[in-house]
């Protein structure tokens, strides 16, 4: 357990921090030359021990504090490795490429340090253009545990880094890793194509990926509907179900197909060949598209049924089960999203409901879905890529089988957890003490 400290500024010094005897005993600090940090950036000091301040109090001369920019409103923690003296942790969210866009969703942010009582120290809400490379700070809101308000400043970088971003590139990414190292997360982007065949490179996976390809022109469509009687055209960069045409085979070269359009889904009948190929060429831009089998997924009132895992790394740098949140889409909807009028609830009660399963039965295809979806998220990993809280999409079809649908990397949405906000604290509680842990606290 690290200890706690309060920082006071000292206006009589310079370069120095004063602790007393106890703590440094504690602590193993020696009377000397030393370095302090806070963030990436640290200064030499002398530290000097004495009984004249109280133990739990760390008096800093005030061009240290200003040099290193330590907002002394935080709790923070206190720990020494060598006579190297860290306050912290320093994390940082990276929310919005601009400061226009952050500012509209600042107030969001709260819930991430509702539970700050159990992480502490300094935590940043930032924006990509109130980033300074040149001189290694960033302009963004502070959160000030005394008033509950975020507070806005000028610091330099902290120690992790959290995004909450689609991605800012491998630039960006090779600037602050020169700073943080290994300690950025969720910085990394995978189209869908990309996501399946990271999951065919995991023989344990297999069985749960639908059969799919990649579509490059609409003799592949014709292909797979030889052996296929439905399949899913996904876009490989959308989500949210949008652009997503489910198709239908009919007979010999004539197929169903169902799409959105402006508010309902839009069917329409391709009678021959040649209306296939001009319906597919004029909405399918190769290499683009997936083609996927349409499953025989558990469906109510004619709604689809699937669900979502949410799953986050801890403060032991695992990763976690968080809940399960069903999705039961709107009746002759071809996808079950939320913004697409589905509804979510809690957990397996719709799926018990719906095939009428034993609590026994309804906890081994819980079992088995959550193992898949730890799995799945593992596979994305050994490419290489630093993520720590995704959402994975599962559904289940007649027969019980368990399938993977997609995997919703980056920050997934989150409007299932309206339903329990208590559970929401936790989720984000969870994912802030892994920054917390990649910070060294």
């Amino acid at each position: 357990m690290n200890s706690k400290i309060y920082l006071i500024v000292d206006n009589h010094s310079k370069d120095t921090v004063y602790l007393h005897p106890i703590t440094a005993e504690r602590m193993k600090i020696e009377e000397g030359t030393g370095t302090l940090k806070f963030g990436t950036q640290a200064s030499t000091i002398n530290i000097i021990i004495t009984a004249k301040y109280k133990e739990n109090e760390l008096y800093i001369s005030e061009n240290v504090l200003k040099h290193l920019k330590i907002p002394l409103f935080c709790e923070f923690e206190f720990i020494n490795d060598q006579q190297n003296l860290m306050i912290g942790p320093f994390i940082g969210i990276l929310a919005s490429l601009s400061k226009k866009e952050l500012e509209g969703n600042l107030n969001n942010f709260s819930d991430y340090v509702y539970h700050y009582d159990q992480i502490g120290g300094a935590i940043i809400v930032f924006s990509l253009d109130e980033v300074t490379p040149e001189e290694q700070t960033i302009q963004g809101f502070m959160f000030n545990p005394t008033n509950k308000e975020w507070e806005k400043g000028i610091y330099l970088y902290p120690s992790s880094l959290f995004l909450r971003i689609k991605w800012f590139g491998p630039k960006w990414q090779q600037h602050f890793e020169s700073f943080m190292g290994n300690k950025i997360f969720n910085n990394f982007y995978f189209d869908k194509w990309s996501i399946h065949k990271h999951l065919m490179n995991s023989p344990d996976l297999t069985d749960y990926v639908p059969k799919t390809v990649l579509y490059t022109k609409p003799s592949d469509l014709l292909s797979f509907l030889k052996g296929n009687s439905s399949a899913y055209l996904k876009p490989i960069n959308s989500s949210r179900g949008n652009g997503i045409i489910k198709i239908d085979r009919l007979g010999k070269n004539r197929a169903l197909v169902k799409y959105f359009g402006r508010s309902k889904v839009t069917q329409k009948n391709l009678n021959n060949q040649k209306e296939m190929n001009r319906f597919f060429r004029q909405r399918l831009i190769p290499g683009k598209y997936i083609v996927q089998k349409s499953l025989d997924l558990v469906t109510k009132n004619a709604g689809i049924i699937d669900f979502r895992i949410y799953l986050t790394k801890d403060s032991t740098k695992e990763w976690k089960y968080i809940t399960t949140f069903s999705k039961e889409g709107m009746p002759g909807e071809i996808v079950s999203n939320i913004n697409r009028g589905g509804v979510a609830g809690r957990g397996l009660q719709l799926l018990k409901e719906t095939l009428f399963l034993t609590d026994q039965e309804v906890n081994e295809i819980e079992h088995t879905m959550q193992t898949a979806a730890i799995k799945a998220v593992k596979a994305l990993e050994k490419s290489g890529v630093h993520f720590a809280n995704t959402g994975v999409d599962i559904g289940v079809d007649i027969t019980k089988k368990v399938w993977i649908i997609e995997i919703q990397f980056n920050s997934p949405g989150q409007k299932g957890f309206l339903l329990d906000k208590t559970l929401y604290h936790e989720y984000l509680k969870t994912i802030m003490l892994y920054s917390k842990s990649l910070a060294e606290f």
